[in-house]
């Protein structure tokens, strides 16, 4: 899955899997995340969002199945 670099301090990088509703997101600190039914709105909103940290924490990292990949 292509990752598109952030500019904020906590997301490194974000990816999203149309087909499989599904978000990757990798840190700041180099661990990679995958989370699971993630709609493609979710996913836009993240990337345009103002504040991507505060929209990750609020909206996805806690509501949404995830997999530590690395």
């Amino acid at each position: 899955m292509d990752r598109q670099m952030m500019s904020s301090r906590d997301i490194r990088s974000v990816g999203y899997d149309k087909n499989e509703s599904t978000l990757e997101i990798e840190l700041a600190n180099g661990v990679l995340y995958r989370y699971k039914m993630v709609g493609e709105e979710i996913y836009e909103a993240l990337v345009n969002s103002n504040n991507s940290d505060e929209y990750f924490h609020e909206m996805i990292e806690e509501n949404y199945p995830k997999l530590k990949i690395v």
